[in-house]
């Protein structure tokens, strides 16, 4: 501000005695503005990075889309402290998926064992029909190796 006043003075001062001489001896007429107080603001480009004082890692429980943050940019926080909240609805919905797929799972199980039970039934009858005209090794042996791998389903259910 002063500075814009001390050109404002030099200029009039300069150019006093031009304006005389461009107008034949005569002063010429100056007009003065008032002087206004106000803050200077200039802006400078500056290339850089910022580097914290200090760094630290952040964990979550688990992961999910953030619905709102607890603190703001250069807040301190300490440890233990909750920065951010995830959208309880996405855990929800993520843990009714997971309750649904045990239950298919469970299902599946039960659909194994209820195959294998019948195989087993099946097998049974025709080893009760080995001393009959109507037996088949063949046949029994059939059975067996399709109620081996309807116990392998049953497992495979089981561990998933």
């Amino acid at each position: 501000m002063i500075a814009r006043f001390l050109i404002l003075a030099v200029t009039l001062w300069l150019a006093t005695p031009l304006a005389a001489a461009q107008t034949g001896g005569r002063p010429a007429l100056v007009g003065v503005d008032a002087v206004r107080l106000e803050p200077l603001a200039q802006t400078v480009a500056v290339l850089g990075r910022l580097v914290p004082r200090r760094t630290g890692v952040v964990a979550a429980r688990s992961q999910g889309p953030v619905a709102a943050f607890e603190v703001e940019v250069g807040d301190r926080v300490a440890a233990g402290q909750v920065i951010a909240t995830l959208d309880a609805e996405r855990v929800r919905l993520d843990a009714a998926l997971r309750q649904a797929e045990v239950t298919q799972a469970d299902a599946a199980k039960r659909t194994a064992q209820a195959q294998a039970a019948l195989l087993r039934q099946e097998m049974r009858r025709l080893e009760d029909l080995r001393r009959s005209a109507a037996f088949s090794q063949a046949r029994l042996d059939d059975k067996k190796r399709e109620y081996e791998t309807a116990l392998s389903a049953v497992a495979e259910a089981e561990a998933s």
